[in-house]
């Protein structure tokens, strides 16, 4: 393998934003299990999307686990940047774009996506993804309610909005399996909004 083919822009790129969320989020989560398992997780995300040469199947690629938990990890700091530091809310909007641009930039070149749609529906796809996860996030920001389950919820929407794209780009997006998806998102979509309100009523 050669150096230059490795050590893409994309893949540089990846990395520091997953050193600084992995920064983020030992500064603001406080269980040190929680910090280790983190940790780990990326440590093996990093090998899989890096190193491994198999694909898991459209429409998950081997890179997307590592780019859905840096989402994850990324939202849970900008939530506790607005909470706990009191950063005015313009900064931190601005800021969850371009983290979400970065890594939906990332994501699809690092599939080649941008070599199978046009250069306008790319770009637009982009910045509309991006838009979506500042609106969610803006929406949740209202809800009293843990910063890692709202976190939880912009990663299954943005994974089941990309699933669909990664479906229709491979020409394989069908009825059986929209359903499929949608059932089992709306499922833990479900799950998440009750053990949320179950939270609230307890406290």
């Amino acid at each position: 393998m050669k150096l230059s083919k490795f050590f893409t822009l994309e893949k540089i790129l990846l990395t520091v934003i997953v050193a600084l969320t992995i920064v983020g989020f030992w500064y603001f989560e406080p269980s040190l299990f929680l910090r280790w398992v983190v940790v780990l997780v990326i440590i093996f995300g990093l090998l899989g999307a890096f190193f491994s040469k198999k694909e898991i199947s459209v429409p998950m690629s081997r890179r997307e686990p590592l780019v859905l938990f840096s989402l994850y990890l990324g939202i849970y700091v900008f939530y506790n940047l607005l909470y706990g530091l009191a950063i005015p809310l313009y900064i931190v909007m601005l800021l969850i774009l371009i983290f979400a641009w970065a890594l939906i930039f990332i994501l699809l070149s690092l599939d080649q996506i941008n070599e199978l749609v046009k250069k306008e529906i790319f770009q637009f796809y982009i910045v509309l993804m991006g838009l979506a996860v500042l609106e969610i996030f803006l929406a949740l920001s209202f809800w009293p309610i843990d910063p890692k389950i709202k976190s939880l919820i912009i990663v299954l929407v943005f994974y089941l909005i990309n699933s669909f794209v990664y479906l229709y780009v491979h020409n394989v997006l069908k009825l059986k399996r929209i359903i499929g998806y949608l059932v089992v998102s709306m499922l833990i979509l479900g799950i998440l909004i009750a053990n949320m309100f179950f939270s609230l009523n307890r406290g």
